[in-house]
């Protein structure tokens, strides 16, 4: 049985909101679980959200906000769900994602999708994303366990958190490639070990 017969959306994103998305990730979880594939949850923040309402007043933030929104959702693959997590942060669930190598390649194109400059009058705004995820079933089984897990790694900021955390500035050569991301959890794993 489908978990939501109609979903519930951000009214100023248009994107599902977060008791939405939540539904989906525990009837994307059984999907996964019955197909054996994986489901991978990705938190994007926008860092500079509130000093961008501040310089820019309310009715330019939230186009802001709404411009974001829309690069996300073209970030991402048709059948993949985007949703407004909170205030300043979206949520991404990939279904039937193809590995570590694949995931940090969405996570680099949402990264840039995010981001963005705008000046209005002596101001320079800068949204910059940020993006933790966890990976069902290899950082939990269940939605509360994915959550907490990506919540970890979008807070940790940084690549040798063990939850996949990913941020970097916005150019090419920081762009992290998959084998680099396999040798520091590796790393990571056997000092903890």
């Amino acid at each position: 049985m489908f978990p939501i017969t109609s979903p519930t959306y951000d009214p100023l994103t248009r994107l599902l909101d977060r008791a939405a998305l939540i539904a989906y990730l525990a009837h994307d979880i059984e999907q996964a679980e019955r197909k054996r594939t994986q489901v991978t949850l990705l938190l994007v923040t926008l860092d500079g959200l509130s000093r961008a309402y501040a310089a820019l007043g309310q009715a330019d933030g939230d186009q802001l906000l709404g411009d974001a929104a829309d690069r996300l959702r073209k970030a991402v693959r048709s059948g993949d769900r985007v949703a407004r997590w909170d205030e300043t942060t979206f949520a991404v669930l990939l279904l039937d994602a193809r590995g570590g190598a694949h995931v940090t390649a969405v996570a680099w194109r949402v990264r840039l999708a995010c981001t963005t400059e705008t000046r209005r009058d002596t101001d320079d705004v800068r949204l910059q994303a940020r993006v933790g995820y966890a990976r069902y079933p290899d950082d939990g089984v269940l939605p509360e366990a994915l959550v907490a897990h990506a919540t970890a790694a979008l807070e940790a900021g940084s690549e040798e958190h063990l939850a996949h955390p990913w941020t970097a500035d916005n150019t090419a050569s920081t762009q992290p490639d998959a084998g680099g991301l396999r040798r520091r959890r590796g790393d990571i794993e056997q000092q903890q070990g």
